[in-house]
């Protein structure tokens, strides 16, 4: 590689409670797979994937897949640490997911980096019976004033997607 390139390492913590679909985001997003059922993660997952930009940008995306049970809340701020951007995810079909984003809210910006990115997620949106209300997740995005949108972790489309947001956000 030549050393005029630049590189960056971009640290990516992934939060919401347990089986609201962290894990679905991260596999489609690094290895392009889905599984529509994965085993709760116990404690923390890292992954990794290397992206070379059409410039030749270098971007190493480091991200963490943290347990969303509640007894591993306590150890979970260990790794926002450093994080540069905290992507906050929630179930579009449970509304409790939804209201436990303050509480993660909260956690990143007591433990997190000062100019962490945040970027709200609701997950699911496959699914047929929505029980959050697109516009109280829209209403919670002006109130933090990061950025928010709904996915489909399904869609063959998804990656290329969720490196665009990524990089944008990273700038």
């Amino acid at each position: 590689m030549e050393d005029n390139k630049k590189q960056y390492s971009i640290k990516v913590v992934m939060l919401g409670d347990t089986e609201v679909g962290k894990t679905s985001i991260i596999q489609r997003f690094v290895k392009n797979d889905f599984k529509s059922y994965f085993q709760s993660t116990q404690g923390v997952h890292f992954e990794e994937k290397k992206i070379i930009l059409e410039n030749g940008v270098h971007i190493d995306y480091k991200v963490w897949d943290t347990a969303g049970q509640e007894r591993f809340k306590s150890i979970n701020s260990l790794y926002y640490k450093d994080a540069r951007i905290a992507v906050l995810v929630y179930d579009i079909t449970n509304e409790q997911s939804f209201e436990t984003l303050k509480f993660w809210l909260k956690e990143v910006k007591e433990h997190g980096k000062k100019n962490c990115i945040l970027a709200i997620v609701g997950n699911k949106s496959d699914l047929d019976n929505d029980q959050v209300n697109a516009s109280e997740a829209q209403h919670l995005a002006r109130v933090i004033p990061k950025q928010q949108f709904i996915l489909k972790t399904k869609h063959k489309n998804f990656p290329k997607f969720l490196q665009r947001k990524m990089m944008h956000y990273s700038d």
